[in-house]
């Protein structure tokens, strides 16, 4: 699509503050292929706990601020719908993410301190999605919760959370359609069948 644009520059380089324009998600792959390929095991352990840890921290707050405890002094930032994520999806699927990496993270290996804290954290992480309520969220971390307890099964190691997380997450998005939300969160124009 940016290839066959009317403003092709913006397409491809977005100004260079776009975060969606061509250049950038090209650089957000070989970042990620990079981090991959050139980090060590003990590194990738690390910055998922750095990424865990950030996760937490942007979950609190937008947790606040859902529940109208607006602690930034901004005019903008005065709204149930503000997450330091842009949006209340962008937020679920960055939880999603989160509960992800907890998933795949080796507990095993971990201190009981650590273990503690990454179950209260994904204990968060539900929480969050569960005020959200978005049935796609809900369908999207059971499919990643299936794939990495199928690789688990491969590996012959413990299906455990994994598989536990899978089961939450099919039973919420048969029916949050029929639970109410906690709180009235604003309206969010995504794609869908009906409208697009």
């Amino acid at each position: 699509s940016a290839g066959f644009s009317v403003a092709r520059d913006v397409s491809v380089f977005g100004g260079l503050v776009e975060p969606d324009a061509f250049a950038m998600v090209a650089a957000y792959i070989i970042l990620a292929f990079l981090t991959f390929y050139f980090l060590s095991h003990a590194a990738l352990a690390r910055a998922a706990k750095f990424f865990v840890g950030g996760m937490v921290i942007a979950t609190a707050i937008a947790f606040l601020q859902t529940f109208g405890t607006f602690i930034f002094p901004w005019a903008f930032t005065k709204n149930i719908g503000f997450t330091t994520f842009g949006s209340l999806s962008t937020w679920g699927i960055m939880m999603g993410a989160a509960l992800s990496t907890l998933a795949v993270l080796p507990v095993e290996t971990l201190s009981r301190r650590t273990r503690i804290a990454l179950f209260l954290s994904g204990a968060l992480f539900l929480a969050g999605l569960f005020v959200i309520n978005y049935s796609l969220l809900w369908v999207a971390l059971a499919f990643l919760m299936v794939v990495i307890s199928a690789a688990r099964f491969v590996a012959r190691e413990r299906l455990g959370w994994p598989l536990l997380l899978a089961v939450i997450a099919l039973f919420s998005a048969l029916v949050s359609p029929h639970i109410p939300r906690a709180v009235n969160l604003p309206l969010e124009v995504r794609p869908g069948f009906s409208v697009s």
